[in-house]
């Protein structure tokens, strides 16, 4: 977007800022995060030459903007953020040694590895880091029912390798 003056950017970024960051906040549930994606959204406005005028709805604009480096964000801290939260998920992790909750983190991610990407993410963000079935539809584009069907399919999936497991250790 490239704007006329300093003050027509800063006029616009004064009206579109707060909606900005809550969106982020919203899809991430991190201000620290979704601090940077409302700068770097507002930078990248700054610094792109697409007119003014090409851009009919600027806020449909921006919430397609947000969306995008919101995923981005996602999939890049994927990882990290999953395997950091592991040892919070049970009680029988909490207070073990160190070796153990490695073989707890391995254990979960083979179960996990049963599931096709698109599950393993939806499952993982909605059972894991709390995403709402909502939240998840927006960040991914996708109706809410499609969300919540991914998710109890992968639940599913998940009974049914933990079932084949537990009968071949017996």
């Amino acid at each position: 977007m490239s704007f006329k003056d300093d003050k027509q950017f800063s006029d616009f970024y004064k009206c579109h800022r707060q909606a900005v960051y809550f969106l982020a906040a919203a899809i991430l549930k991190d201000s620290h995060a979704a601090e940077d994606i409302t700068q770097n959204v507002f930078l990248y406005l700054n610094s792109s030459k697409t007119p003014v005028n090409i851009i009919v709805n600027p806020k449909a604009f921006l919430a397609k903007a947000v969306k995008n480096l919101c995923l981005n964000y996602i999939r890049d801290n994927k990882k990290s953020t999953f395997f950091e939260d592991i040892p919070t998920f049970s009680d029988e992790i909490q207070g073990c040694n160190i070796e153990d909750a490695a073989v707890y983190s391995i254990e979960l991610e083979q179960i996990l590895s049963c599931l096709k990407n698109d599950e393993r993410t939806l499952f993982s963000l909605h059972y894991f880091d709390k995403y709402s079935y909502r939240e998840l539809s927006a960040v991914f584009d996708m109706p809410i029912g499609t969300v919540q069907t991914k998710c109890h399919c992968a639940k599913k999936k998940i009974k049914k390798c933990l079932k084949i497991e537990g009968s071949a250790k017996k």
